[in-house]
């Protein structure tokens, strides 16, 4: 007795290798693109928090300069505020304005002077932004 062959099975199993062995690769494509998309956002997430960090660290830096007791008196802030503001302002571009305010919440000083005129002599008791009272009247 002979076993006679299907001669039909033979493209039928190559075709069924051939779906299993694209499909493989398309999830084995599909994986490599996802892994690449997380190790690209954790690199770029890394690198944001890195300029972030540096950002806020010159800034408090800054703030720490300001307050470290470089100016003797009241009328030495005055007298000396514009020239040491505008370095500050030159050193960090991102600074939109520094102002001296008197006691009486007055703004007399401003630095830029040509960008923030307008706000010369402006009370700030009344300023459109209920913050900026609530702030000066804490730092009081």
């Amino acid at each position: 007795m002979s076993v006679r062959r299907n001669p039909n099975i033979a493209p039928l199993v190559f075709f069924l290798c051939g779906i299993v062995v694209i499909g493989s690769l398309y999830q084995l494509i599909k994986t490599n693109e996802r892994n690449r998309v997380r190790l690209e956002t954790g690199i770029t997430a890394g690198q944001v928090g890195l300029r972030l960090e540096a950002w806020i660290d010159s800034r408090t830096a800054l703030v720490e300069h300001l307050g470290d007791g470089q100016f003797t008196d009241a009328a030495d802030v005055e007298l000396n505020f514009r020239h040491r503001a505008r370095t500050f302002v030159d050193l960090y571009p991102g600074i939109q304005a520094m102002n001296f305010i008197d006691r009486q919440w007055i703004i007399r000083q401003v630095v830029p002077a040509e960008t923030n005129a307008p706000a010369l002599n402006q009370d700030l008791h009344s300023h459109p932004s209920a913050g900026v009272p609530l702030s000066l009247k804490k730092a009081e």
